[in-house]
């Protein structure tokens, strides 16, 4: 029962208070150029406002509404009797006051207001309400308006336009008003995470809930801001707010516009765009997962343009600070340079051990080839040894074994290496051209330019020996004595050519080749090219039948 009293008490008293908002009273009330009303001073019709005090429930120690300076913010009159008034729409009370308006006269008059969106000025007479005189013995004549303490604070509302007739339909007077949005009010800045998780979750229940929280938060609030804390400053909104790092979520609580009414905002970050709050909620703003660094809040009434700006500041972590990333980056360069010159490093070992295993593979298959016409050359000799001695050429068989073992004495021993002095290539050559020489009697010519240098320029051993071998087993053997060899050697820049010529019977160089010498020669010098850098060596044949054969080997870039 005590209970049920105690509500009871509480409601009436709640009731009386909500009914006082409503009331004009004399004490209580504004009347812009009518600070006191005396119907005698008003013998012209004209309009002006009586405002109720702004926010009456401030004086009761409420928090939660909208604070602005005087509710009127200016009354000015255009031309005799047209007045433009600008008003706030979080203003408690206002009615409209016909002054010279009685109740000896109401009668030759008309009142009427029209809706002006848009801050329209054109007024049309099809889309005006008529309105009707509210007259009192001690109080001014004002028009029986009830709707428009309810439609000021629509956002959709721009401008009313009031105007009073005469009996002819002449307007005698009239007045505009214009509702004004103030900025948003913050009053408190949250940073707890079970407020921000409830008004989150569920923003409509929570509207009396926050202050369960302020003190507690109060104490985080200031123990997580590192900006000095100024003498006016309030731990509800400091002028000046850095955060630590770990703090990325925030809570912005603003005042409600009027009593009993819900307004929703719209708000942003920077030049972001604009987004808006919960409807039907109090007027809260949460940013969530804020990067480091310093933001702008801007919050307004949706669509107006007085915009409330928010300066805060969120300190980077460790690892969002410059010099993190300074260390970071020098760090990961200097990994990633490591990591590239290891690989560079291993990509040129692996290059190498390749380049290494590819010459030495060549350099067997030309030593291997070298061996091979070593065997070949002998048992060539060998056969013309045989020849003469079938011949009974005792005497000449003697000769060329003599000559043969001195050029044997000069090919072992250095057939070993890939490359030998062009002189020492030159006087195996020539050894040989004597020995076959007595079995064919044949003539030749071994010519060597002034140019060339025989004792500064190496060549493939045993490279030209197979080529003059042909041009006498295959060229002027038929012919003995009428037979020429002739081998020039010269050069041009840094070329070295060399020329093996006869005037044997000639062939058809497009012909399938069959001799094993050549064969092996043309692979050498296929495996010198992939072994040689920057230098090739390049072969040309020329045949005609009965005409001779011309072999031309070029060693290009050798010099």
């Amino acid at each position: 029962m005590k209970k049920l009293i105690s509500l009871l008490i509480g409601w009436f008293v709640f009731m009386h208070t909500c009914v006082a908002q409503t009331t004009p009273v004399q004490d209580d009330v504004y009347i812009d150029t009518v600070a006191r009303y005396n119907p005698s001073e008003h013998k012209e019709i004209s309009l002006d406002l009586l405002v109720g005090e702004n926010q009456r429930f401030l004086k009761r120690g409420s928090r939660d509404f909208v604070e602005t300076p005087p509710p009127v913010i200016s009354i000015e009159e255009k031309t005799k009797g047209d007045k433009y008034a600008r008003v706030y729409v979080n203003t408690d009370y206002i009615s409209i006051i016909c002054h010279g308006i009685n109740a000896g006269n109401y009668k030759d008059y008309s009142a009427y207001k029209q809706y002006l969106p848009n801050n329209s000025d054109v007024k049309v007479d099809s889309f005006v309400y008529p309105l009707t005189f509210q007259l009192s013995k001690i109080n001014p004549t004002t028009l029986l308006e009830d709707q428009l303490n309810d439609e000021k604070a629509r956002f959709f509302i721009k401008s009313i336009w009031y105007c009073i007739k005469d009996k002819s339909g002449r307007i005698v007077a009239s007045l505009t008003i214009k509702f004004v949005f103030p900025k948003p009010q913050l009053y408190q800045i949250y940073i707890n995470k079970d407020l921000i998780k409830m008004m989150k979750d569920r923003p409509a229940e929570i509207i009396y809930g926050a202050g369960v929280f302020h003190d507690r938060n109060n104490r985080e609030l200031a123990k997580a801001n590192l900006a000095p804390v100024l003498a006016n400053d309030t731990s509800d909104v400091p002028s000046h707010l850095v955060l630590k790092s770990d703090i990325r979520t925030l809570l912005f609580m603003f005042k409600e516009l009027n009593y009993k009414t819900v307004n929703y905002l719209e708000y942003r970050l920077g030049n972001e765009e604009w987004k808006t709050t919960a409807n039907k909620a109090y007027p809260h703003v949460i940013l969530e997962n804020l990067p480091a660094g310093k933001h702008t809040l801007q919050v307004r009434y949706p669509m107006q343009p007085a915009v409330f700006e928010y300066e805060f500041e969120i300190r980077p972590a460790f690892t969002e600070t410059t010099a993190f990333k300074v260390i970071t980056g020098v760090l990961l360069t200097g990994l990633l340079g490591t990591l590239l010159f290891l690989v560079q490093s291993s990509r040129q070992k692996r290059k190498l051990k390749e380049e290494v295993d590819k010459r030495t593979q060549l350099q067997y298959q030309i030593s291997y080839l070298q061996n091979q016409l070593q065997p070949h050359f002998i048992f060539n000799a060998l056969n013309s040894i045989q020849g003469l001695i079938n011949k009974r050429n005792i005497v000449e068989a003697n000769i060329y074994i003599s000559k043969f073992g001195a050029l044997l004495h000069e090919v072992i021993g250095k057939n070993d290496k890939t490359l030998q002095p062009l002189e020492t290539e030159i006087k195996q050559v020539e050894y040989y051209l004597q020995l076959e020489q007595l079995r064919f009697k044949f003539k030749y010519v071994l010519a060597v330019a002034g140019n060339v240098n025989t004792t500064e320029i190496s060549i493939p051993t045993m490279l030209l020996q197979p080529f003059v071998e042909n041009a006498i087993k295959h060229g002027i053997v038929e012919k003995k004595e009428a037979g020429e060899i002739e081998v020039a050697i010269s050069r041009s820049n840094n070329d070295l050519h060399i020329e093996i010529k006869d005037n044997g019977k000639g062939y058809d160089v497009n012909a399938i080749k069959t001799g094993r010498g050549n064969a092996m020669v043309e692979e050498r010098i296929l495996a010198l090219n992939k072994l040689l850098k920057d230098q090739s060596i390049t072969l040309t044949t020329r045949s005609k039948v009965q005409a001779g054969t011309s072999v031309s080997i070029n060693f290009i870039n050798w010099l």
